[in-house]
């Protein structure tokens, strides 16, 4: 799975920015359902895996890996790069030099686990009459205290393929090859391309907040704006459910933009991006009814080249990062919350005090209707919603939407609608809004029917806002 097929995004102005995922209701059981539409039960946590945590199936070489594992695992979590390296092939330079970056740029970071899971991995065998075996999944947890999630869901992993090998009386490792794309997505578990196994950061933490950065990146003009875009949308979500922390990843430099978590393409068309993360259980297995961690990456040189504000861009994305725990992101595919909700309110609190944007995007809200593009109900289909002809038109209409809610009644009513909208999943090419759960959403929230609702939200955006 693409990550640019599951990421919330931003684009430059009027543009684009991502998508979402959490609870399981499905519009199919919704249908025939229209009096209990008004409410949606959040998942129960997964069943607890009893017994000693990561036993491997390995066998006597599974054995070994998973004590050489754990021994590296502590040494990170102690800060002791000399035990983190002493089980490694030494004669891999390659292998060294990658997993000393990995420890430096981990020990940067506030880690609340870090743990490896081997009950899935299989010994392959490289060759007859060898001591060297392939083992894959190997799924390492890496949780940071800003991440949480259910019990019995430990963070989220990232899938390895790693080589054990026998040389005289003790078993080493040869190789670790991170998994990303279909290899990852085959194994059920994260891609392990996050930036701190591919490039060597320098991170800087302010309140709750992580900075990190390649040497293409100066930090210090972001700190202060993380820090108080983090503030001021942590309050207006306010006792929601939210992570403890936040992660962002800043380049300049689109290469290495591209490797990160797979955004391949998004480097070259988006701002920002924010990436929401799935822990594993016990098993190694990646549990997927909620969020249990969320990352951003902020593209600079998409932001110079539009002459857009880095401020703003993450502004949105942490509107994403916040209200992430609340999504339901389907299989992040073909169904998730309706990203009209999802990118319209980001947009809105983006958009938040400044009158002259909010006329801008009333008005490309307001030619969208006037151009017969949108269909009847008149909220972008999310299918289609990043499409280049009308993604920017499809962030305005979404926009308005809150916007002329925050007119009718309040912000916080505004808020509200954002809050139980996105508990719900449409298969895309469904619409959401045509279902009596979005009825009972509008009137639960609002006093309006939905059909009230669109109608007046209609005039409104015709009449200029």
């Amino acid at each position: 799975m693409k990550v640019t097929d599951f990421v919330p995004v931003h684009g430059p102005n009027p543009r684009p920015r991502r998508l979402t995922r959490r609870q399981a209701v499905r519009l199919g059981a919704l249908l025939p359902m229209a009096a209990l539409a008004a409410s949606a039960c959040a998942p129960g946590p997964p069943p607890l895996i009893e017994g000693a945590d990561n036993l491997s199936s390995g066998g006597a070489e599974g054995h070994h890996l998973q004590q050489i594992l754990d021994r590296r695992a502590k040494a990170q979590l102690d800060g002791d790069e000399e035990a983190y390296l002493a089980d490694l092939d030494s004669s891999n330079q390659e292998l060294i030099a990658r997993e000393k970056m990995v420890f430096a740029n981990l020990r940067q970071f506030a880690l609340a686990d870090v743990r490896f899971i081997t009950s899935r991995a299989l010994p392959r065998p490289l060759g007859e009459g060898t001591d060297r075996y392939a083992f894959q999944p190997v799924i390492k947890v890496v949780k940071l205290t800003a991440d949480d999630g259910p019990a019995g869901v430990l963070g989220p992993g990232e899938a390895y393929e790693y080589v054990l090998a026998k040389q005289g009386e003790k078993w080493v490792i040869a190789d670790a090859v991170p998994l990303s794309g279909q290899e990852a997505q085959q194994a059920g578990a994260g891609r392990a391309n996050s930036p701190w196994n591919v490039t060597p950061l320098h991170v800087v933490k302010t309140g709750n907040v992580w900075l990190a950065a390649d040497d293409t990146v100066d930090l210090d003009p972001f700190v202060a704006p993380a820090k108080e875009q983090a503030r001021s949308v942590e309050a207006m979500w306010g006792k929601r459910k939210r992570f403890p922390g936040h992660v962002l990843f800043f380049s300049n430099d689109r290469e290495t933009l591209r490797t990160w978590y797979d955004l391949g393409d998004s480097a070259e068309k988006f701002e920002g991006v924010q990436i929401p993360l799935f822990g594993v259980t016990r098993d190694g297995n990646q549990y997927n009814d909620v969020t249990y961690a969320t990352r951003m990456v902020i593209f600079l040189p998409n932001i110079q080249k539009f002459s857009d504000d880095p401020t703003v861009v993450m502004r949105h994305e942490m509107v994403h990062a916040v209200t992430s725990r609340a999504v339901d992101y389907g299989n992040g595919v073909d169904e998730g919350a309706p990203r009209w909700a999802i990118e319209g309110f980001a947009r809105y609190i983006e958009v938040d005090g400044d009158p002259g944007r909010h006329a801008g995007e009333v008005a490309l809200a307001a030619d969208a209707l006037r151009s017969g593009r949108l269909k009847a109900p008149p909220l972008p289909d999310s299918e289609k919603f990043y499409e280049d002809k009308t993604i920017g038109e499809n962030y305005a209409v979404g926009y308005s939407v809150f916007a002329f809610v925050e007119q009718a009644r309040d912000k916080e009513t505004a808020i509200a609608l954002y809050a139980e909208t996105i508990k719900f999943t449409e298969p895309f090419g469904q619409d959401l809004v045509e279902t009596p759960a979005f009825d009972g959403i509008c009137q639960r929230t609002t006093g309006m029917s939905a059909s009230d609702l669109l109608s007046q939200w209609a005039g409104y955006v015709r009449a200029g806002g």
